[in-house]
């Protein structure tokens, strides 16, 4: 911390002890690592163009809005991000199409409730628009 890495602490959230929690703290470990071996870490290893890829942009862009919200919002986003990332992280965002978001709220309404689905769709709009803040052409077409 005194050589100047940030973050200097992450909160993480979920059930101790879990896998999820295990998983953040390694790639947190290793983008440590990476800066102390004097490189950039790379915050968004996803696949570029993929749904992943956008929401880890979402979360890590200096410039991103996300950023502006208060900590609860910024909490809120990242759990919602985390599920849409969960069931369709791996998805091309040329290859989205209305019929998937509907697949995917029915999807998510069944898991989550009303409530939760309209929170994940919600939270999809807001990453999908910053896509279009990036000039990104996926998320123009899918917007």
């Amino acid at each position: 911390m005194k050589a100047g890495y940030a973050p200097k602490t992450v909160r993480l959230f979920g059930d101790w002890p879990s896998d999820e929690i295990a998983a953040r703290c390694a790639v947190l470990h290793s983008e440590m690592l990476e800066w102390a071996a004097g490189r950039m870490p790379a915050r968004n290893a996803a696949e570029i163009g993929t749904l992943e890829w956008l929401c880890r942009a979402f979360e890590t862009d200096p410039d991103s809005p996300i950023h502006e919200r208060r900590q609860d919002t910024r909490i809120f986003y990242s759990r919602y991000i985390r599920i849409l990332v969960d069931l369709a992280g791996d998805a091309h965002l040329r290859d989205i199409v209305g019929r998937d978001v509907r697949r995917w709220h029915k999807t998510w309404t069944e898991t989550l409730g009303q409530r939760g689905a309209y929170a994940c769709i919600q939270t999809l709009r807001r990453v999908v628009s910053y896509g279009c803040e990036l000039r990104d052409r996926s998320c123009l077409e899918l917007a």
